[in-house]
């Protein structure tokens, strides 16, 4: 049973309305590509660039590389607008739902993008919401789980344990993509 006051409560209808700001801005942003690969031969060129990408990205995992090239890792996001209640949080959850304008750890966040730009408008939009759902899965499950389990805990296991774990589904996320913006090509 969920608990509707005290912290837990709030830390639900935190996590909610991140949840609900990162679906929406990996809409938005994924979708833009997705409106400009709509326009004449834009589409073919961004199935191009997204099959090198993919292509790039398998031979990522497969060397066992750990920095995403061109991943913005020093990015930060404005501390006084982060600390703004709702609104900081929806602000946060914007950006990180975007996740083209945090660090990233994997660098199929760019192959999205690009893809984005040859699936059209409403795959884009429903690639980017889906994003941004994935996104939100940790404060998801650290509010629902209340504490010890904080959102940076959720987070610093992310980081530490599964990158390796999901070594091989990423490689094999990356060929499937690969063979995806190839056959869009063809």
């Amino acid at each position: 049973m969920i608990d509707r006051g005290g912290r837990r409560g709030q830390a639900i209808g935190a996590a909610a309305l991140f949840a609900a700001s990162a679906t929406a801005a990996g809409a938005v942003i994924f979708g833009l590509p997705g409106l400009a690969g709509e326009v004449g031969p834009l589409g073919a060129v961004a199935a191009g660039l997204a099959a090198a990408a993919y292509a790039g990205a398998a031979a990522w995992y497969a060397t066992g590389r750990r920095i995403v090239p061109f991943g913005h890792a020093s990015v930060q996001t404005s501390r006084t607008m982060s600390y703004r209640g709702r609104v900081g949080v929806a602000y946060i959850g914007a950006l990180l739902g975007a996740g083209l304008f945090t660090e990233m750890s994997t660098p199929l966040v760019w192959c999205g993008a690009l893809a984005a730009g040859a699936i059209g408008l409403p795959w884009a939009m429903a690639f980017g919401a889906a994003f941004g759902v994935g996104r939100s899965i940790p404060p998801l499950v650290a509010a629902s789980r209340g504490l010890p389990d904080t959102p940076a805990a959720v987070v610093q296991f992310m980081i530490s344990r599964l990158p390796r774990a999901l070594r091989l589904p990423g490689l094999l996320t990356a060929a499937a993509g690969l063979i995806l913006m190839l056959r869009l090509l063809l």
